[in-house]
């Protein structure tokens, strides 16, 4: 029996003071434009800001999808996998830690596809700095 998978993959990057960048599944809410200045140096990777300390927020530019696992469509594994993620002044990917997670390796793809993220980072006064951000894999068959 050949079984039709859509798998919708609905992103929410949500700053750490809770607020949405997304209202939901393609229906994105246009940022406002930064007005800081260009950043001329970047801040070490230590000090982390939530998205209501800094003067702009991080842009996230590509989000990947991440894979479906096999036993876990097999199994029916379906729900939201919620990942905690740095970015990080130098423009890498720092920790990414699952704080909602789902079984049968669905929360390891969800870190796996966040490690790849590419973003444009966090700008506090004139300076390039590091955001802790949400970020919402949903994972479902239909």
């Amino acid at each position: 029996m050949r079984s039709l998978l859509l798998i919708t993959l609905c992103l929410a990057v949500v700053s750490a003071n809770g607020a949405s960048a997304q209202d939901g599944p393609g229906r994105s809410t246009p940022s406002r434009p930064c007005n800081a200045p260009s950043p001329t140096t970047r801040e070490a990777d230590e000090k982390i800001y939530a998205g209501n300390e800094v003067t702009c927020k991080a842009v996230i530019n590509s989000r990947p999808q991440p894979a479906y696992p096999r036993r876990a469509r097999e199994d029916r594994v379906q729900g939201v996998v919620r990942v905690g993620v740095v970015l990080l002044a130098s423009g890498k990917v720092g920790e990414v830690t699952v704080f909602k997670g789902l079984p049968e390796g669905v929360s390891e793809a969800a870190v796996e596809a966040a490690r790849q993220i590419k973003f444009t980072p966090a700008i506090k006064d004139d300076r390039w700095v590091s955001q802790r951000v949400l970020v919402e894999y949903a994972f479902y068959i239909y």
